[in-house]
């Protein structure tokens, strides 16, 4: 009998246009695979897949609009990240079912399938994966992010934290 999967933590699934449903669930075991297909460590995965770009926003301080600059993180090359991501995490959830697991090519034809890489879709499998790196991939200990980022990050934090 084939286990089911923990749909509660970084579980989404894709819908194809011909109403099948990819499930797919991100977590250590997915990370790991997703980090083996680069051969990079899970800490690696901002520093050797992403630039980062400055990237204007407005923020309220003091009752005023000011222009804050921020560094934005843009994959270097999204035609074999994005499938890698789908890959990972449906691939997972098909062997841990007592399936066959999926290829590569697999995700990269749901991406046509699902309107390209521009997909509403993408958003929920975006956050599971990343949500992934954040609290399984590596340990929040010690960051291999540009210090910029890291400064950027302590800040957001500090002011979520004054705001409640």
């Amino acid at each position: 009998m084939a286990q089911q999967i923990n749909k509660l933590i970084g579980y989404c699934t894709l819908t194809l246009e011909s109403g099948e449903v990819i499930p797919m669930k991100f977590g250590f075991a997915a990370i790991t695979d997703f980090c083996e297909h680069f051969q990079i460590k899970s800490s690696e995965i901002y520093t050797k897949l992403f630039d980062f770009v400055d990237q204007e926003t407005e923020v309220e301080q003091d009752g005023q609009m000011v222009k804050v600059t921020e560094k934005f993180p843009v994959v270097k090359q999204p035609g074999r990240f994005l499938p890698a991501v789908l890959w990972c995490g449906a691939n997972y959830v098909n062997q841990f079912e007592g399936g066959p697991g999926y290829r590569l090519i697999d995700a990269a034809n749901w991406i046509d399938e699902i309107g390209g890489p521009g997909s509403d879709q993408l958003n929920n499998v975006y956050v599971a994966f990343f949500k992934a790196i954040r609290n399984g991939g590596s340990p929040p200990k010690e960051s291999n992010l540009p210090p910029e980022i890291k400064e950027q990050q302590k800040k957001k934090e500090n002011q979520s934290e004054e705001s409640h």
